[in-house]
């Protein structure tokens, strides 16, 4: 099953420049992912399971303005046990292709507070299309820590950024980063792919350390926990010399 819908970006999408935030785009690709949900009979009002994000990566062809209508397409290209991968596609008015995302996911049942094995039924109604696909592979390679840091900083997460799970929303990641790097560095425009690695939730109310590194290709950013032995998430954006 794919499922698409149109899309209007206005002015909550968007930056001072009137370009489509990195975040608007996870926050898009996140209402699309629940109207698969609901479709498929996984509505969150009332199903006892949830998809927690583990990874993405995201290219970046050209970023929507403001007052653009696009069309965001998702479909699932493998469900099994307690996984899943998911890709997704922003379309222009033409057809053209805008931007382009794999993410992989784990089942997980809040009630019971384990991974739950997706069954028979879920599998069949969420039909997975492994031959339409834009990466050539369903699984994301796990992200490394880098070998040194330049500096860090505690930030604490903003109350708003929580979610309806209670922790830092996927999206809101990428906003924390905007206040993580050089004034100079503009994470908006000057890149052209995402890589993201989620390893454990960040709660409400907590602190957590933001490492901040870079080489001749990447910004890259790593959450800790203050006392650095949680990993929460490795961000790596990918450099382009193309003002998108």
């Amino acid at each position: 099953m794919t499922v698409s819908n149109l899309f209007y970006i206005g002015h909550r999408y968007t930056n001072s420049k009137m370009i489509i935030k990195n975040s608007s785009i996870l926050t898009l690709f996140e209402d699309i992912a629940g109207m698969h949900s609901n479709a498929a009979g996984e509505d969150y009002r009332i199903s006892n399971s949830r998809w927690l994000l583990t990874s993405y990566k995201i290219k970046i062809l050209q970023k929507p303005r403001y007052g653009d209508e696009v069309d965001i397409i998702t479909w699932a290209t493998e469900t099994k046990n307690i996984t899943a991968s998911r890709e997704f596609e922003v379309r222009d008015k033409n057809g053209q292709l805008l931007i382009c995302a794999l993410s992989n996911w784990v089942h997980y049942n809040i009630v019971e507070k384990k991974f739950d094995k997706v069954s028979d039924t879920l599998i069949a109604a969420y039909t997975s299309h492994p031959e339409k696909t834009n990466f050539g592979e369903f699984r994301l390679r796990k992200l490394s820590e880098p070998a040194t840091y330049y500096y860090n900083v505690e930030k604490q997460i903003n109350p708003a950024w929580i979610d309806v799970n209670m922790h830092l929303n996927n999206a809101h990641y990428l906003d924390l980063a905007n206040e993580i790097v050089p004034a100079e560095i503009d994470l908006e425009q000057d890149i052209d792919c995402i890589d993201i690695m989620y390893k454990h939730e960040i709660p409400a109310g907590a602190t957590v350390s933001c490492f901040y590194t870079e080489t001749d290709d990447e910004y890259i950013i790593t959450y800790k926990s203050i006392d650095g032995a949680e990993l929460h998430a490795i961000i790596i954006f990918h450099k382009t010399n193309d003002v998108i």
